[in-house]
């Protein structure tokens, strides 16, 4: 009998010596920080690649749920999105905050701009970050955000800013932002062009007024970054 109890307690000493020097196992991957209906604050800055801000800039955050897999019909099911949206400051900088939810995974800061064209408004994606794996590590969640074609963000508020007539504002409600426009000024006054070329138009402008409206055969757009100015 005393042999058996000094082999037990030998063992559970073993056990116990094993459970001390064993590692702590690792958190679960979407163990959270946080609770239901807690503000989580995501915050930075958007620039171009020269490091220079750019201001009234849209910034959204997308959460969204992960997709699964529907055993009774094998399709893939997407996920829930929200979005919570904000605009930079002079100083490129934004803020946005997030009411938690378990549940939703995914999360990703993106910077857009709102264009116009034929089908009516659309915006152009410019930069996005995926924060999902900063969210865990606490609040503030930092996403700083570069803006590789921010010569196009420039060149778009400079065609909307000089848009001055009636005729180019009706023009540029209809067909939205050009593919290419062309300004020379001669003895007769401005000559601008605007060209569509996905609609096949280009409308001919003198002093801001609409002196005429040539069609072509509609092609592809070019790559062409923005209005040409």
């Amino acid at each position: 009998m005393s042999r058996f109890r000094s082999r037990t307690t030998a063992e559970l000493a073993l056990v116990a010596a094993l459970a001390v020097a064993a590692p702590a196992p690792a958190a679960l991957p979407w163990s959270s920080p946080y609770r239901d209906g807690e503000l989580v604050r995501f915050t930075g800055t958007v620039a171009g690649p020269d490091g220079t801000a750019i201001a009234d800039l849209d910034v959204e955050l997308e959460v969204s749920t992960r997709g699964r897999l529907d055993w009774r019909t094998l399709s893939r099911v997407t996920g829930e999105r929200r979005t919570v949206a904000a605009r930079t400051n002079a100083r490129g900088e934004y803020a946005l905050d997030w009411e938690w939810v378990s549940g939703y995974r995914q999360f990703e800061v993106v910077a857009f701009v709102p264009v116009r064209g034929p089908g009516g408004e659309t915006r152009q994606e410019l930069a996005r970050v995926d924060v999902s794996s900063r969210v865990r590590q606490g609040s503030p969640v930092l996403a700083v955000l570069t803006v590789q074609s921010a010569k196009f963000v420039t060149a778009l508020r400079e065609f909307v800013a000089a848009i001055s007539t009636d005729d180019e504002r009706r023009v540029y409600a209809e067909a939205g932002r050009p593919d290419s426009v062309d300004r020379r000024a001669g003895p007769g006054g401005t000559e601008s062009a605007w060209w569509y070329f996905s609609l096949g138009r280009v409308y001919r402008f003198l002093d801001g007024r609409l002196a005429e409206v040539q069609r072509f055969e509609p092609v592809r757009s070019p790559e062409t970054g923005g209005s040409g100015g």
